[in-house]
């Protein structure tokens, strides 16, 4: 096992999302039925909050699009709606359990 020099922006899914979510999907998932999402952010970090502001617009975005890709559709991106629509956890601790390099697409 290895320690990868990352921290990481752990993005659970509050029922706010979901409901929204929901009217694009034939499933209807509630709070706490879908994984969350893994951001993998600077290793050292100060600030929770520092880390969220910089990258919650980005994470909005990727989110959304996941859901639907007609961005007039999209809930409000700001940072109020965030924490409206999303729970994080943050950390500071990687560790890859697996022995082949890391693959890397970008989204």
């Amino acid at each position: 096992m290895n320690i990868i020099n990352r921290g990481y922006l752990l993005i659970m899914y509050r029922q706010e999302f979901l409901s929204w979510a929901n009217q694009f999907n034939e499933i209807e998932y509630k709070e706490g039925e879908l994984e969350p999402a893994v951001y993998l952010i600077e290793e050292e970090f100060m600030e929770e909050d520092k880390v969220i502001e910089g990258l919650f617009k980005k994470i909005m975005q990727v989110e959304f699009v996941s859901v639907t890709e007609d961005e007039e559709q999209w809930p409000e991106i700001s940072r109020a709606k965030f924490d409206e629509l999303f729970t994080c956890i943050t950390g500071s601790t990687v560790i890859d359990t697996v022995k082949n390099a890391v693959q890397r697409e970008e989204i």
